[in-house]
């Protein structure tokens, strides 16, 4: 594939927990890509600076305690010509409010969602160049699967609380509430960036 003749030496897998995925596998790259899987919490023992080729950061953005630290560190370890790719939600403000207070209850290591130019402004803060972004709309139908991960003890809250959001909200998240179901949407990116030319 074209990522495997790109991306030969190393990428780095940047996550909010400990146990991520075969990246190349997962990716279907060569097996000549060498990955290593590094927790967002734990900066200071990643890898050196300019040392990878790619760093996929997806859907842990909203994990960060501190965005803007971590997108720091990953400009600071991209390779000249190498690149992030970057995948996660973004809102518009008053839905981001909202329905991030949901979700740090429904998911105990959930900081923030952020709005598409809350985020395009951490990356070029941390000297990342934007190349491309491929918006994409991501659907749920099922409201107890969406609730699976909150504490069983806090489901029924949980549900009480998305069938009785404000109007605003109701709108921006296309959200439709039947009986038992609900159907809610949101925006979703596909990104890729670098950092300048340093020679």
């Amino acid at each position: 594939s074209a990522a495997s003749d790109v991306y030969k030496r190393q990428a780095m897998d940047i996550r909010h927990d400990t146990d991520g995925p075969a990246i190349a596998a997962a990716l279907g790259v060569s097996s000549r890509l060498r990955t290593v899987c590094w927790n967002a919490t734990e900066l200071d023992q990643w890898p050196e600076s300019r040392s990878f080729d790619l760093v996929i950061c997806r859907s842990a953005l909203h994990h960060f305690s501190d965005p803007a630290r971590v997108l720091r560190a990953i400009a600071q370890r991209l390779m000249p010509g190498g690149h992030l790719l970057l995948s996660d939600a973004f809102f518009p403000d008053h839905s981001a409010h909202v329905w991030s207070a949901l979700n740090q209850l429904r998911e105990t290591d959930f900081v923030a969602y952020y709005t598409y130019h809350a985020i395009l402004d951490l990356l070029t803060q941390a000297g990342l160049r934007i190349r491309l972004i491929r918006p994409y709309v991501f659907v749920h139908e099922d409201l107890d699967a969406y609730l699976f991960p909150a504490s069983p003890a806090i489901r029924d809250d949980l549900k009480r609380a998305i069938y009785h959001l404000d109007e605003q909200t109701r709108q921006e998240m296309k959200l439709c509430l039947g009986n038992g179901t609900a159907h809610f949407e949101y925006t979703c990116f596909d990104l890729i960036a670098d950092t300048p030319d340093l020679s």
